[in-house]
């Protein structure tokens, strides 16, 4: 099964997208599949941790239009016959780019932003927890398209569901993380905020080769010896296992916490976090802060502080969370898109 996929990354997007195409593409390479990544060469693009892991990459360049992006993409996916899938991980794709495309390619999967656009798809994939999730995407689809939705789809690398199984207790660290590129610097607040409410406390803060920050939150780690600074740590999983609770945005990480069993506190730092994290947090799975725009260090500090010292209304969210995310998701898209090519 050749698989091309179609997602950017740099330090304004953030790594999101490329990194959960990554988690996909691994698990269709254990399942005998071939990942070709197209991106366009933006700084901090990630093409090293793309080739690193085993996959081929093309690289687009960085200024030009959808309409050129989707004839690339197409004369790309064409090489050597059409590929079995395009997966697309891209705000900017819709159902035009995506008939552009379709000539060159067998289906389509489209890993979902926003549900605010048509798309010409097979399969529709929202990790996104939303009350009435289909019957926001149905009408945006094709009649036929299978829809994967919600957190029983979320694509998480191996590695934290081996941390799930491993964690035995909660341990006294403070993780924060808001993603690969953190453009509104929503670290420092939040580190800035824990020095506050949690003074002493260990505090292990992972960014991104990309952030924009880096300079800055190293100048802050001088001045805070409790704060540790990780870039891409290699073992993500087991860093987050040790810790007993996640400052952490809407993304990514707030699903590797609820499956780990981590207890979060959520700064959401784009506007499309908010809704899914509002509705986590009614079903008492995370704590929402607010948006990073109406946030200070006070006001941040003061619901750390409350959370930090609820241990009942932790441990309640702890379980909650893992019974929502159990790790497994990539597999189970993987075994999807595989089900379409056997069907075939």
């Amino acid at each position: 099964m050749n698989i091309v996929f179609r997602a950017d990354a740099s330090a304004e997007i953030g790594a999101g997208h490329v990194m959960r195409c990554l988690t996909l593409a691994d698990a269709l390479g254990a399942r005998g599949g071939a990942s070709l990544f197209v991106c366009r060469e933006l700084q901090g693009h990630l093409g090293e941790a793309i080739r690193a892991r085993g996959h081929d990459l093309r690289l687009l360049p960085p200024g030009i239009d959808m309409g050129a992006d989707a004839v690339a993409t197409r004369d790309i996916a064409a090489e050597g016959g059409r590929a079995d899938w395009l997966v697309t991980d891209h705000y900017g794709i819709e159902r035009h780019w995506e008939a552009a495309v379709a000539p060159a390619v067998r289906r389509i999967c489209v890993i979902g932003g926003p549900a605010d656009r048509q798309h010409r798809c097979d399969v529709l994939h929202d990790q996104n927890y939303f009350p009435g999730h289909e019957a926001m995407w149905r009408p945006l689809v094709p009649p036929a398209a299978l829809l994967l939705l919600g957190p029983r789809f979320a694509l998480l690398r191996p590695e934290f569901r081996a941390a799930r199984e491993a964690r035995t207790e909660a341990g006294a660290r403070i993780f924060v993380s808001f993603g690969g590129g953190d453009a509104p610097n929503a670290t420092a607040l939040a580190v800035r905020a824990l020095a506050k409410a949690c003074p002493g406390v260990p505090l292990d803060a992972v960014i991104g080769p990309s952030n924009p920050h880096r300079s800055a939150l190293e100048a802050l780690r001088a001045e805070m010896p409790h704060l540790h600074l990780h870039v891409s740590p290699p073992r993500l999983a087991e860093l987050m296992a040790g810790a007993g609770l996640a400052i952490c945005g809407g993304g990514a990480t707030l699903f590797e916490a609820l499956c780990i069993g981590l207890p979060s506190l959520v700064v959401s730092i784009a506007g499309n976090q908010s809704l899914a994290v509002t509705a986590l947090a009614a079903e008492g799975m995370c704590v929402f802060a607010g948006e990073v725009a109406a946030l200070d260090e006070d006001l941040l500090a003061r619901q750390i502080a409350a959370l930090w010292q609820a241990e009942e209304e932790r441990r309640a969210m702890v379980a909650k969370g893992m019974a929502l995310v159990d790790g497994l998701g990539a597999a189970r898209v993987a075994d999807s898109m595989l089900g379409w090519r056997e069907a075939a």
